[in-house]
């Protein structure tokens, strides 16, 4: 069993900047990351709030800099899931889809996941086609997108879709938005986005033109439109399914034995790059400390 001063899980904006402190402490640190490094970053279309970088940025583009940063300062990355993190009697094991770690602190930075259409019907047969993170259809153009949301994601995914000539519908059950007015103003703008009002997605079943047929209700008028694909956006939840229940709360750590968590996992809805770098860096902080305070 290979074994580490800290392994972190999760390579996104709070996992990549304590792991380039912890280098910096001298420490022994690996990251295991089983999707995109960068995070979420590769769903957003633009950050604007990121201080440095001169200007807004593509999500992606500034994902790809923080890789290459780590690249850079020789922070080993590996791509591999974690399935269970555990205290054993003599510190944390990690045990991921290809082997297991020992470490003496871990760092929880594995983020969120989206949350399913609550309430909706959708058939098994088009799973294929409805999705919950923009980033999954990137090479997507040309085609009709129905987004389920009326928040910043909601607005944001739609930007992103329709900068690569697709067209997007978005439906709001309610009629309140709770996304960014920049965000939506520039919706409102973009001749190749629709936003529907109080348009409750009932089913998504398997369409005869396009992939999936969208039944929706308006008041007492029911729709059913043919999309290329249905996109959830609808909140996201802390990943722990690999805590014990324990842990299972978000914000609930154990740093008194080693546990630390950081970013969106811990942060609720204040996900952004800029807090969860620093929320990173701090951890990273906390963590030096409690190894100094066991002489490790």
């Amino acid at each position: 069993m290979m074994c580490k001063d800290v392994v972190i899980v999760g390579a996104g904006a709070a996992g990549l900047a304590a792991g380039l402190q912890l280098k910096r402490y001298g420490r022994d640190v690996m990251v295991l990351e089983a999707a995109h490094i960068g995070g979420l970053l590769h769903n957003a279309n633009l950050v604007e709030n990121y201080l440095g970088t001169g200007k807004a940025v593509g999500g992606v583009e500034l994902a790809e800099r923080m890789a290459r940063q780590a690249d850079e300062v020789g922070l080993e990355i590996r791509g591999e899931e974690v399935l269970e993190v555990k205290l054993g009697d003599d510190g944390w094991q990690v045990c991921s889809g290809a082997g297991e770690y020992k470490a003496s602190a871990v760092v929880v930075a594995s983020g969120t996941v989206a949350k399913g259409l609550e309430g909706v019907v959708v058939e098994d047969e088009v799973s294929e086609w409805v999705r919950y993170e923009v980033v999954e259809l990137g090479d997507v153009s040309g085609g009709l997108i129905a987004i389920v949301g009326a928040g910043d994601a909601a607005f944001d995914y739609a930007l992103n879709l329709a900068g690569r000539d697709n067209r997007v519908v978005i439906m709001n059950r309610g009629s309140e938005v709770r996304a960014l007015r920049l965000l939506v103003e520039r919706v409102g703008e973009d001749e190749r986005i629709e936003y529907r009002e109080g348009a409750a997605v009932k089913a998504v079943r398997v369409g005869k033109a396009k992939h999936v047929l969208v039944e929706w209700e308006c008041g007492s008028e029911v729709g059913r439109e043919e999309f290329d694909y249905v996109l959830g956006a609808i909140g996201r939840e802390a990943r722990l399914e690999f805590l014990a229940e324990r842990w299972h709360s978000a914000g609930i750590d154990d740093e008194t034995a080693g546990l630390f968590m950081a970013g969106d996992v811990v942060n609720g809805r204040y996900r952004q790059a800029a807090i969860a770098v620093g929320d990173g860096l701090r951890t990273a902080m906390k963590v030096q400390e409690f190894l100094q305070e066991r002489r490790i």
